[in-house]
Protein backbone atom coordinates (compact mmCIF):
# COMPACT_ATOMS: atom_id res chain seq x y z
CA UNK A 1 0.00 0.00 0.00
CA UNK A 2 1.28 3.27 -1.11
CA UNK A 3 2.10 5.82 1.53
CA UNK A 4 0.15 8.99 1.16
CA UNK A 5 1.76 12.03 -0.51
CA UNK A 6 2.25 15.15 1.59
CA UNK A 7 0.20 17.98 0.52
CA UNK A 8 2.25 21.20 -0.49
CA UNK A 9 1.57 24.74 0.41
CA UNK A 10 -0.37 25.50 -2.76
CA UNK A 11 -2.57 22.69 -2.34
CA UNK A 12 -3.52 23.32 0.74
CA UNK A 13 -4.35 26.98 0.12
CA UNK A 14 -6.23 26.17 -3.26
CA UNK A 15 -8.71 23.56 -2.20
CA UNK A 16 -11.97 23.93 -2.58
CA UNK A 17 -12.96 22.84 1.18
CA UNK A 18 -15.89 24.84 1.28
CA UNK A 19 -19.24 23.09 2.22
CA UNK A 20 -23.20 23.88 1.90
CA UNK A 21 -25.43 21.30 3.46
CA UNK A 22 -29.26 21.87 3.06
CA UNK A 23 -31.32 21.81 6.34
CA UNK A 24 -34.90 21.28 6.57
CA UNK A 25 -37.22 23.51 8.66
CA UNK A 26 -40.92 22.52 8.46
CA UNK A 27 -41.92 25.12 10.85
CA UNK A 28 -40.70 27.73 8.05
CA UNK A 29 -42.78 26.45 5.04
CA UNK A 30 -41.68 27.80 1.43
CA UNK A 31 -44.29 29.70 -0.86
CA UNK A 32 -45.77 26.23 -1.60
CA UNK A 33 -46.53 25.00 1.93
CA UNK A 34 -43.59 22.83 1.73
CA UNK A 35 -40.76 22.35 5.02
CA UNK A 36 -38.49 25.11 4.05
CA UNK A 37 -34.61 24.70 3.40
CA UNK A 38 -31.81 26.90 4.90
CA UNK A 39 -28.25 26.07 3.97
CA UNK A 40 -25.78 25.87 6.56
CA UNK A 41 -22.19 26.65 5.14
CA UNK A 42 -18.61 26.01 6.47
CA UNK A 43 -16.94 28.59 8.23
CA UNK A 44 -13.46 29.74 7.86
CA UNK A 45 -10.87 29.39 10.51
CA UNK A 46 -10.85 33.21 11.19
CA UNK A 47 -15.07 33.18 11.28
CA UNK A 48 -14.70 30.10 13.89
CA UNK A 49 -12.10 32.72 15.81
CA UNK A 50 -14.33 35.69 15.59
CA UNK A 51 -17.23 33.27 16.85
CA UNK A 52 -15.72 31.61 19.43
CA UNK A 53 -14.15 35.66 20.85
CA UNK A 54 -17.76 36.83 20.22
CA UNK A 55 -18.80 33.87 23.36
CA UNK A 56 -16.72 35.83 26.07
CA UNK A 57 -16.38 39.51 27.41
CA UNK A 58 -13.68 41.04 29.87
CA UNK A 59 -15.09 42.57 33.34
CA UNK A 60 -11.89 43.85 34.46
CA UNK A 61 -9.21 40.94 34.18
CA UNK A 62 -12.24 38.52 34.36
CA UNK A 63 -13.41 36.52 31.20
CA UNK A 64 -16.70 35.76 31.41
CA UNK A 65 -19.71 34.19 29.18
CA UNK A 66 -21.47 36.02 26.32
CA UNK A 67 -24.16 33.46 26.09
CA UNK A 68 -26.88 35.86 25.08
CA UNK A 69 -27.77 35.59 21.21
CA UNK A 70 -24.93 32.87 21.20
CA UNK A 71 -27.23 30.41 18.37
CA UNK A 72 -28.54 33.64 16.43
CA UNK A 73 -24.65 35.19 15.96
CA UNK A 74 -23.76 31.07 14.65
CA UNK A 75 -26.39 31.21 12.29
CA UNK A 76 -26.03 34.41 11.21
CA UNK A 77 -22.47 33.21 10.11
CA UNK A 78 -23.50 30.15 8.63
CA UNK A 79 -27.10 30.29 7.27
CA UNK A 80 -26.89 30.99 3.57
CA UNK A 81 -28.68 30.00 0.00
CA UNK A 82 -27.77 27.28 -2.22
CA UNK A 83 -24.68 29.78 -3.67
CA UNK A 84 -23.19 30.30 -0.48
CA UNK A 85 -24.63 33.98 -0.19
CA UNK A 86 -25.23 34.59 3.58
CA UNK A 87 -28.90 35.04 4.31
CA UNK A 88 -28.82 37.94 7.49
CA UNK A 89 -26.62 40.08 8.57
CA UNK A 90 -25.57 40.82 11.98
CA UNK A 91 -28.26 43.68 12.33
CA UNK A 92 -30.42 40.37 12.30
CA UNK A 93 -29.60 38.84 15.52
CA UNK A 94 -31.92 40.07 17.73
CA UNK A 95 -34.74 39.39 15.09
CA UNK A 96 -33.11 35.77 14.34
CA UNK A 97 -33.26 34.92 18.27
CA UNK A 98 -37.18 36.03 18.68
CA UNK A 99 -37.63 33.01 16.43
CA UNK A 100 -39.03 29.18 17.22
CA UNK A 101 -36.16 27.97 19.11
CA UNK A 102 -36.71 24.26 17.23
CA UNK A 103 -35.82 25.59 14.64
CA UNK A 104 -32.74 27.55 15.75
CA UNK A 105 -31.94 24.72 17.22
CA UNK A 106 -31.69 22.93 14.25
CA UNK A 107 -29.65 25.46 12.36
CA UNK A 108 -27.22 25.77 15.33
CA UNK A 109 -26.85 22.18 15.44
CA UNK A 110 -25.68 21.86 11.86
CA UNK A 111 -23.83 24.78 11.55
CA UNK A 112 -21.85 23.77 15.21
CA UNK A 113 -21.08 20.70 13.51
CA UNK A 114 -19.64 22.31 10.19
CA UNK A 115 -17.25 24.15 11.99
CA UNK A 116 -15.87 21.10 14.48
CA UNK A 117 -17.31 22.90 17.85
CA UNK A 118 -18.42 20.26 20.25
CA UNK A 119 -20.54 20.94 23.05
CA UNK A 120 -17.37 20.56 24.94
CA UNK A 121 -15.34 23.47 22.84
CA UNK A 122 -18.32 25.67 23.68
CA UNK A 123 -17.93 24.69 27.41
CA UNK A 124 -14.07 25.53 27.93
CA UNK A 125 -15.08 28.82 25.64
CA UNK A 126 -17.50 30.10 28.26
CA UNK A 127 -15.90 28.06 31.33
CA UNK A 128 -17.72 26.89 34.50
CA UNK A 129 -20.79 28.79 33.56
CA UNK A 130 -23.10 27.77 36.48
CA UNK A 131 -25.32 30.40 37.59
CA UNK A 132 -24.06 33.32 34.65
CA UNK A 133 -26.67 34.89 33.77
CA UNK A 134 -27.30 36.79 30.09
CA UNK A 135 -26.25 40.13 29.66
CA UNK A 136 -28.85 42.56 30.24
CA UNK A 137 -30.84 40.14 32.91
CA UNK A 138 -31.00 40.01 36.43
CA UNK A 139 -30.96 37.47 39.49
CA UNK A 140 -34.57 38.30 40.24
Amino acid sequence: MARPKALTRDAILDADDKRLDPVEIPEWPDENGNPGIVYVRSLTGTERDHYEQSTMAMRGSTVIPKLEHARARLIVLTACDETGERLFTTDDVRALGRRNARPIERLFDKAREMAGLTAQDLEELVGNSDGAQPEGSSTD
